[in-house]
Parts: structure tokens; sequence; C-alpha cells
């Protein structure tokens, strides 16, 4: 369980002390320069939350998988943000600048929008939803939210004129929300379609992660404008939105952990001495069982590519099915003892179990892979 973590100790308790903190020198007494000191102390969540991803990511097949590869790119997202935070405290405490913007912490800042973008997008990816914006009801959605975004940017931030005699800052002004046009109204675009499609035990944890998102991307919007007009307080709300950003994703990390403990824990709970067994292989149609036995090899190697070696241990758990080799590259598969199709749909059903009805999305892209050359046994997709 998530709370029996001793790192979702440290870090809910950590969170607790830094809000009342905040609370005590808002609304109460507060010695110079507390509102420093305040944002290099919440920014230590991130480097927590950093370092343990850069371990995490590795359990889930690391760069080779689409979730090993958002779970990195969280976690450069939590390091770049602990960097430009320290490179920010740096300027406030040491140079006495109450507000270094633009400064060489902005291009950490900034580098956070594309990273946290492309780990959405594996994520999204991993979900089926990626594929669902490629239709045309998907980038509607998109073209509407992009519309909408760009409005609000030019009405909060660029109506009143640009200012270009400071190069930097021109490209920081525009950079910053017109980037988040692009990446807020796609990710969120991604979260509308993974809260009616997404299901199973990665539901939750992926739906962390992306509000984790949106609260940090709140946090930049509001800390954007604010800059811009002058208004901007050093521990003001601004930054406990960023504590409450950089609180929520290294949870939604550990989240992750939980979510790979119970499936292994799973795994080893189920008997696999029934593979060494004598068993009789279902010969009565071979060219069937042929062309089955390769959309489920082409599935197993898809499901790898999303969560790594536990895609050939949840295959495993389905009856009928017998597998064996090291690994993808040399899956040996026959179907013993039942019917094909019914194999098949038994396979569905187990990786269901990770993200739910939004896997059948990426099953039917597997078999549609194997089917542009066998278009006799297209009504294969239909079944699902």
């Amino acid at each position: 369980m998530l709370y029996r973590s001793k790192l979702f100790i440290f870090l809910t308790f950590y969170f607790l002390v830094i809000s009342v903190w905040w609370v005590k020198f808002n609304f109460f007494t507060s010695f110079e320069g507390e509102g420093y000191w305040y944002n290099v102390a919440y920014g230590l969540m991130a480097l927590v939350g950093a370092l343990y991803g850069f371990r995490l990511y590795k359990k889930w097949g690391g760069l080779k998988t689409l979730i090993g590869k958002a779970l990195f790119l969280l976690s450069l997202g939590l390091l770049s943000e602990w960097i430009a935070n320290s490179i920010w405290g740096y300027f406030n405490i040491v140079k006495q600048i109450e507000i270094p913007y633009p400064s060489i912490a902005d291009f950490f800042f900034f580098s956070i929008i594309p990273i946290y973008f492309f780990a959405i997008l594996f994520l999204g990816k991993a979900s089926g939803s990626v594929a669902v914006l490629k239709k045309a009801r998907g980038m509607f959605v998109v073209v509407i939210l992009s519309l909408f975004m760009l409005a609000g940017a030019y009405y909060l931030f660029l109506r009143e004129g640009i200012e270009f005699s400071n190069p930097i800052k021109v490209f920081f002004d525009l950079a910053y929300p017109l980037g988040y046009v692009v990446t807020f109204s796609i990710t969120l675009a991604i979260y509308i379609f993974m809260q009616s499609r997404l299901g199973g035990i990665m539901k939750k944890v992926v739906l962390l992660v992306l509000v984790s998102y949106l609260i940090q991307f709140l946090a930049d919007y509001t800390f954007l404008y604010r800059a811009l007009q002058g208004t901007y307080v050093n521990g003001g709300i601004v930054d406990f939105l960023y504590s409450i950003a950089l609180f929520a994703m290294p949870v939604a990390l550990l989240n992750f952990n939980m979510v790979l403990k119970l499936f292994k824990s799973e795994l080893g709970q189920v008997d696999d001495g029934i593979i060494d067994e004598e068993i009789s292989v279902d010969t009565t149609n071979i060219a069937q069982n042929k062309i089955y036995i390769t959309i489920i090899k082409e599935i197993i190697i898809d499901q790898e590519k999303i969560i790594g070696p536990l895609a050939i241990e949840y295959a495993k758990r389905v009856s009928g099915l017998n597998i064996s080799g090291l690994g993808v590259s040399d899956l040996n598969i026959t179907i013993i003892g039942g019917v094909a199709p019914t194999v098949l749909k038994e396979l569905v059903e187990a990786y269901k179990e990770i993200f739910g009805n939004a896997s059948v999305t990426v099953v039917k892209e597997s078999i549609a892979k194997v089917l542009q050359t066998e278009p006799s046994y297209k009504n294969i997709i239909g079944s699902f």
C-alpha cells in the first residue's frame, strides 16, 4: 500500500510542514527574505522525486518501453525543476535579486514544458489515447482547445504589446504562453479521452500524472502573468501551487512503483508448472492457428514496448497458451488444448487488467499490422 511507503510518509510529512510554514509567514509573522527560503525548501521535493524516478524507470524496461520513457522524462522534468528553483534561490538570497526574470533559471524552467509534454505523449500512446487523437474527433478537440488557449494567452500576456529592447525577455514572454498553448491543449485532450477510455490498475496512476502536470501548468501560468504585471511575490500563492505540484508528481511516481509491485505479486501467485506437463497441441486447423500465433506474438511484442518484461509474464497467465524463450526476440508460442480465438480473447483480457478498455485500441493496432498481409482474417478485429 502507498501509505506504508517510507518515501510517501516522508513526502507527506515534509509537505505538511512547509504548508504550515507557508501559512505562518503569509498570514502571521515573517522575517526578511523568508519567502526565498521557502522556495528553496519546497524545491527539495523535486530533487527527491527525480532521484527516485531515475531508479524506477529501469524497473519498467528502461528507455525501451513507453512507460519507462515516460518515467525517465518525468524524473528529468523534476530534476530541471529543482535546478531552476535552486538557481532562482541563489539570485534571491546571494545576489539579492527579488525576481530574476529572465535568467539562466528560465532555461531550465522552460525545458520542463517539452520534457513533460513528451512524457505525457508516451503515456498517451501507451494507453491508446494518442491513436484516438489522430482521428477527426480528436483533432477537432485539440484545435478548439488550442484556439481557446491562444485567445487566453493573447488576453493575458500580449494585448499590451511587446517590449523588444530585451531579446531574451521577448523570447520567454512569447515562448512560455505559446509553448503551453500546444502542450496544454494536447495534454488536456489526452486527459479527456483517457477519462472515458482508460481503465484497469493503471488508470488512477496515469491520471494522477496528468493532474500533477495541470497543477504545474496553473502555477506557471499564474507566475508568468504576475511577473509581467509586477505583482509576483516570492513565497506567495504561486509558490504554494508549485509546492503542490512538486508533491503530487513524486507521489505519482510512487504509485507506478506500487502498481509494479502489485503486478509482480499477482504474477508470483501463478503456477507455471503446467508448462512442463505433457500437453496436446491443437492441430485441427493449422492455418488458423498459425495466423493467431503471429497475431499473439505481435501483441506481446507491442505490449513489451509499453510495459517491458511484464508483457511476457502476463501472456504466460493465459490458459491454452504455451510461451518459451528469454525475450520477445526469440519467443516460441504454441496454442495448446484450446480454440485459438478464445486464447486470443483471454490474452486481451489479461492486458485489460493494466489499462482497461484502452488496451483494446493497442491490440487492434497490433492485429491490423499482421492482417495487412492476411486480409482474409480481417474479421478478427471486429471480434473486439
